[in-house]
């Protein structure tokens, strides 16, 4: 027993001095060997997907020119292959801007190409999303439209708008026929009108393209002048007798039509008894004479429209 103990010991004691033996080669070694290990894996071939960003070239904007009406993506994912040393930390905008040449204004699709981006030597596509672009075109004109302001909300009761004055009141617009030829006024963005009260109002409101395609030129926002008044009502009086002051006289014609207005509430109030239409008449006058006809002062919040007719032939009685 004593006999088997000592002989596993010197097996074990061998076994240990052949470890040990030159440890510092050893390790060196085994550190060559790491290395060689991870520099092989590095150079193994991966794959890598970027977005990258798209640019075109178009044609001039020219009147009848060719204008393209189709979207074009902002980015073009790819996805390419290579040595990961090369590839893991590539970004998009190093493979790109990617520009695509449209300004023959006449392409109806666009396959993406390897020369479209700057690919690293070594490297390889393996693909595009989207792999084509199909395009679409329209005639570029120019229009001129008057602005048309949106308003919204209600004046008060006894308000209405009098006048309303964009400043300029037309613009041209320029951009696709598709979109431009339906159109018959430009918008401009909502103004609440139920907070104005009477009397003259300046706003400046900006403009709404009627699409991203349609250019407003330089001009985005506008003056609006606009003018608030009370609310007034007309009546009509009719077949009114003329009285003569002043003289006698004979009145042809001897009744007219009277029409006042005012607040709704005080024309609706006023009784035919208080309109009454009159001519000066001098009594020193011969023969007959046409003669202007007036109307006695009227209730407060009433004005004289007019009178029909407004003149009369006055005849002095003898």
């Amino acid at each position: 027993m004593n006999a088997d103990v000592s002989r596993r010991i010197r097996v074990l004691r061998g076994l240990f001095s052949g470890l040990t033996e030159n440890i510092g080669y050893k390790l060196v070694a085994l550190a060559l060997a790491v290395a060689l290990m991870i520099s092989v894996k590095g150079a193994g071939t991966v794959t890598r997907t970027v977005d990258v960003p798209v640019t075109a070239l178009l044609p001039a904007p020219t009147h009848q020119g060719r204008v393209l009406i189709s979207p074009l993506p902002d980015v073009v994912r790819v996805t390419i292959r290579g040595p990961s040393s090369l590839i893991g930390s590539l970004r998009g905008d190093q493979l790109g801007p990617m520009q695509l040449d449209l300004r023959d204004g006449a392409r109806r699709s666009l396959m993406m190409e390897d020369d479209f981006i700057r690919l690293p030597r070594g490297t390889t596509v393996v693909g595009f999303v989207p792999a084509h672009i199909e395009l679409a075109w329209d005639t570029l004109v120019t229009r001129t439209l008057p602005i048309r302001p949106s308003l919204t909300g209600t004046l008060g009761a006894r308000l209405r708008m009098a006048a309303v004055n964009p400043d300029p009141p037309t613009l041209t617009l320029r951009g696709p026929a598709s979109e431009i030829e339906p159109l018959d006024h430009i918008r401009t963005d909502d103004l609440d009108v139920s907070s104005l009260t009477a009397g003259h109002h300046d706003r400046r409101l900006g403009l709404v393209a009627p699409s991203p395609l349609v250019a407003l030129g330089t001009i985005q926002r506008v003056r609006l002048g606009l003018d608030v008044v009370p609310l007034v009502a007309e009546r009509r009086f009719e077949r009114l007798a003329v009285a003569a002051l002043g003289a006698r006289a004979e009145v042809r014609p001897p009744v007219v039509d009277v029409v006042v207005r005012g607040d709704p509430d005080a024309v609706e109030a006023l009784l035919p008894s208080q309109v009454v239409p009159f001519v000066e008449v001098d009594g020193a006058q011969r023969g007959s004479e046409s003669s202007p006809i007036h109307l006695h002062p009227l209730p407060r919040g009433l004005e004289l429209a007019r009178i029909e007719p407004g003149q009369a032939v006055v005849t002095i009685a003898h």
